[in-house]
């Protein structure tokens, strides 16, 4: 049914402000067909992508679309089964992504390698308020260690 909807998604035209998607299990399938149709949602400000079973390849390949949302304010990639790749590659486009404020990637695969990525990666993102990076997967000297890096990590 998730991928049905993809079809029509493009159909809203550039005043959608919010798409949210949550548990609808698209996958990597899923999100590369919605990666194809967010450059046309130029208004878009929320993205909630939580628990749908995106994986590194389908991260990476809505990374590469992330930064024509221009307006993108929140993005929530919450309990899907991201790992260390994708978490690289969001790292990488953050620093673009001017108008982002808020990510979630919490309950992800993410380690301790993706983690000090995305760490790394806000040195150069004054303008993220908050990012959500609590996993099961990231032990917890490394939690406590970007904890005091930089105080817009929250662990919760």
């Amino acid at each position: 049914p998730s991928l049905i909807f993809l079809k029509y998604l493009d159909l809203e035209g550039p005043s959608s402000q919010k798409v949210q998607m949550s548990d609808n299990k698209i996958g990597d399938e899923g999100a590369e067909r919605l990666a194809e149709v967010l450059s046309n949602l130029t208004s878009l400000e929320k993205l909630i992508l939580s628990r749908n079973q995106i994986a590194d390849r389908g991260a990476q390949v809505l990374a590469k679309s992330l930064p024509d949302l221009k307006f993108l304010k929140t993005l929530s990639l919450y309990d899907n089964i991201i790992g260390d790749e994708g978490a690289e590659k969001l790292a990488e486009i953050l620093p673009v992504m001017k108008s982002l404020k808020v990510l979630d990637v919490k309950f992800n695969k993410i380690t301790d390698v993706g983690a000090q990525r995305l760490t790394q990666s806000l040195k150069h993102c004054p303008h993220i308020e908050k990012i959500w990076i609590w996993s099961p997967t990231i032990t917890h000297w490394m939690s406590e260690h970007i904890q005091q890096i930089d105080v817009r990590i929250n662990l919760q």
